[in-house]
């Protein structure tokens, strides 16, 4: 049976879904999920996107993407190949990693966005990784409230525009909106009736995956690489602050640019600092 083509729009905004084969974890720890963001990132400048909110959990993730180009599946093809084959010779397996055939919503107004935006930074929470979404460090939702430095690819600028253009004003309109959480994103597709994936998908299907998608994340037990997964950045710290390396040579060993490197080592030393200040005070 053929496939159905997708809708590739100028200017389009989609939420994106891609997952690993057979239920299968494409991240094994830090280091891979630090990949990812390098690839997206080269991605992201090769073919113009803008990234308004992400998350990476453990067998999948979620991008907001608006493609000024029209050219949301060669970037996906560029995006899944390059991290399957990195991610494949580091973990010494072979065969493909991700499905082939990645879900994208279509996004035809500005609300829908915004409440995309919710539903991808909730789904930490959602699958009991985490109480709270700032708890978890693979989404956009701590560098859109200012915890930390948004990684280079993120466009939460944008997005923040639509709260307020004064930009502490929008943080605190966007983390008030996150968390009180009015209506769930199913709820809000059964409402409007959207079609997804560029062709009619159906609100049922949507919703019988996102259930599974769900269970599938809740039940699986994590690996240890997954309880441990703030080893690396720790490590990133006492080499950098104690043992004085820098940002190249660790980013060497660790297979990443410095620039990830220097993210990491900088947002972990404002934290330090605020939890000096609140000691001492």
């Amino acid at each position: 049976m053929a496939r159905k083509l997708r809708i590739q729009l100028e200017g389009g905004v989609y939420h994106v879904i891609s997952r690993g084969t057979n239920r299968e974890d494409i991240f094994k720890d830090d280091r891979d999920r630090l990949r990812f963001f390098d690839i997206l990132d080269y991605t992201v400048q090769k073919h113009k996107w803008i990234i308004y909110s992400y998350c990476l959990m453990n067998n999948h993730y979620h991008l907001l993407i608006e493609t000024p180009l029209a050219n949301l599946s060669k970037g996906m093809h560029l995006l899944n190949s390059v991290y399957c084959r990195k991610f494949n010779r580091r973990h010494g397996r072979v065969g493909t990693l991700l499905q082939e055939r990645f879900r994208s919503l279509l996004v035809t107004e500005q609300s829908y966005l915004l409440e995309l935006t919710r539903y991808i930074v909730l789904n930490p929470v959602r699958a009991q990784f985490v109480q709270k979404p700032q708890e978890w460090m693979w989404s956009s939702y701590r560098a859109t409230i200012g915890l930390e430095e948004p990684p280079p690819f993120l466009r939460a600028d944008l997005l923040l525009k639509f709260f307020s253009e004064h930009k502490l004003r929008a943080r605190e309109h966007f983390k008030a909106f996150v968390l009180k959480g009015l209506e769930s994103y199913l709820e809000y597709l059964k409402r409007n009736k959207e079609n997804g994936d560029g062709y009619n998908w159906g609100i049922d299907k949507l919703q019988q995956f996102h259930k599974q998608l769900a269970f599938e994340t809740r039940e699986k037990r994590p690996t240890l690489n997954q309880i441990f997964r703030k080893v690396i950045e720790r490590g990133i710290i006492e080499a950098v602050y104690k043992w004085g390396y820098t940002h190249t040579e660790i980013g060497k060993h660790l297979g990443v640019h410095r620039s990830t490197v220097s993210r990491r080592a900088s947002n972990w030393k404002k934290s330090i600092v605020k939890v000096e200040l609140i000691t001492t005070s």
